[in-house]
């Protein structure tokens, strides 16, 4: 098999069907779908066992609660395909995302690829159209002001990330932004699907809400790394720094307010 999809789930079991029904039903049917269930305790490994008996491609994997790095990590190990697509639990892949994203690593040569999405509430109605940059000049660019790669919409040659040592197991947050800086060093080529592909869960639970700040600061760290193993100092650095400082002072009720508003909204599914 080309692929294997890597999930880990923990306490999703309201949203994995969707999310497991939109990996079953992709148009590109070689692959083998990995699902670590993260030491879930609300019943959704039994959810994912009925998923389990229907399907053969679907590999299960059950762990105490280790957290959303060593799980990829443990799915990386364990994956046999040549690429890796990555899906979160609660968001939902479009039918045609992983043989488009196959596509476009194969004709331009890259090593790591994503793809625009759609923001979707609680509701399940679509709020945003997320774009993101297309080339690998202008994605390198911008990633040294920040995070411009969308993790839930990420597919990568296997080979590539071990070789520059998988995700690293002390970034708690900003794992995937940690990845891409050092995936940049490493010279390997990003690249992006300039359509949506993914629907991506907006809700106040989410790891980008409810931990922004130190989501920032893990961000912050992984930068001023990367900065740091730069041949030369550009005085730059310092002012993309200070923008990710300038976004810890953003109070939480104004983004619990945003998500609030947001639910609120009712346009297309």
């Amino acid at each position: 098999m080309k692929v294997s999809v890597v999930m880990p789930v923990y306490n999703s079991r309201n949203v994995v069907g969707k999310a497991i029904e939109s990996i079953l039903q992709q148009t590109y049917a070689d692959f083998e779908f990995i699902i670590i269930d993260d030491g879930s305790t609300d019943g959704t490994f039994n959810i994912l066992e009925e998923y389990k008996n229907k399907d053969e491609r679907i590999i299960l994997v059950a762990q105490a609660r280790k957290g959303l790095v060593y799980s990829l990590n443990r799915g990386l190990k364990l994956a046999k395909g040549e690429y890796i697509l990555r899906q979160d639990g609660d968001d939902v892949s479009l039918p045609e995302r992983m043989e488009k994203q196959l596509e476009a690593i194969k004709n331009n040569n890259l090593d790591i690829v994503g793809s625009y999405a759609y923001l979707v509430n609680e509701k399940g109605f679509t709020i945003e159209k997320i774009i993101r940059p297309v080339e690998h000049k202008s994605i390198v660019e911008k990633l040294e002001r920040q995070n411009c790669i969308l993790h839930p919409t990420l597919m990568f040659k296997k080979e590539a990330i071990l070789s520059i040592g998988g995700y690293n197991g002390q970034y708690e947050f900003a794992q995937d932004y940690e990845l891409y800086l050092r995936a940049v060093r490493a010279g390997l080529r990003i690249g992006c699907v300039p359509e949506p592909l993914v629907r991506i869960a907006h809700v106040s639970s989410s790891i980008s809400v409810k931990r922004r700040r130190k989501q920032l600061l893990y961000a912050i760290s992984a930068q001023a790394m990367h900065f740091a193993k730069q041949e030369q100092f550009e005085f730059s650095y310092p002012v993309h720094i200070l923008f990710h400082i300038s976004k810890i002072f953003i109070p939480m009720w104004f983004r619990k307010l945003r998500v609030c508003l947001r639910n609120r909204y009712q346009g297309k599914k």
